[in-house]
């Protein structure tokens, strides 16, 4: 009996190509190749869906490249952050029962810091005695507005409280002049060398030509490209 060739396909960012990225996708067929698998190359670019009611017929040609990723394939690799276009390849995936590997709801947790705590810290209340994740203590910001700011900063007292940031700030310089010492004491041991800043000349300032500079070279400029 003739074994199965699997067939994938990964799907990468079409803008990152650079030899960072590249390489790992280098590795990843290498690995498929070896394990007598075909995987080919796709783009997020190539992933463009129309999203519409049915009886619109708008994009026809989209929607069939990619229901085609499903439905040719046996696996995909998804290697990118692009949620909304890798969306839509999942659920066609789904309905397929084709693998997406890193999934995309996995995908947008890791690329949120405190979606990532927030799921370790579900897994921590329920899972079973030596299962717990260690996790930092962690207290997620309020939200408010770029044009707006933190207008009360109250609200960080019970956080330094809580987290005990004080003492870790207390801690960090502490740890910062005992090691300063050491070294100085043990690896750096030696003649102290001098540390020399050389500042610009100081003058006092002259109140006539300030008041000529501010006048000619500012105002008078202004006013001429008014």
């Amino acid at each position: 009996m003739q074994k199965k060739k699997y067939r994938g396909v990964l799907v990468a960012n079409a803008f990152l190509r650079t030899k960072k990225f590249t390489e790992h996708y280098g590795w990843l067929k290498a690995a498929a190749e070896k394990c007598g698998m075909d995987l080919a190359f796709l783009s997020n670019s190539d992933l463009l869906f129309p999203l519409c009611s049915k009886k619109v017929s708008a994009g026809t040609e989209l929607k069939q490249r990619v229901e085609a990723v499903a439905l040719e394939n046996d696996f995909v690799i998804y290697w990118d952050k692009d949620i909304p276009l890798g969306n839509m390849l999942q659920f066609f995936c789904r309905e397929q029962n084709v693998p997406v590997f890193n999934s995309l709801d996995s995908i947008a947790v890791c690329d949120n810091k405190y979606e990532t705590y927030q799921k370790l810290w579900e897994w921590n209340q329920s899972c079973a005695r030596g299962e717990e994740i260690p996790i930092l203590p962690t207290i997620a910001a309020p939200m408010t507005y770029p044009n707006v700011g933190y207008t009360d900063i109250g609200f960080l007292a019970p956080v330094l409280s809580a987290l005990g940031l004080t003492g870790v700030i207390l801690l960090g310089v502490g740890a910062t002049l005992l090691a300063s010492r050491l070294l100085s004491a043990t690896i750096l041991r030696g003649m102290p060398s001098a540390f020399a800043l050389e500042l610009p000349p100081y003058r006092r300032p002259q109140i006539g030509k300030v008041l000529v500079r501010s006048i000619l070279d500012r105002t008078l400029f202004v006013l001429g490209r008014a």
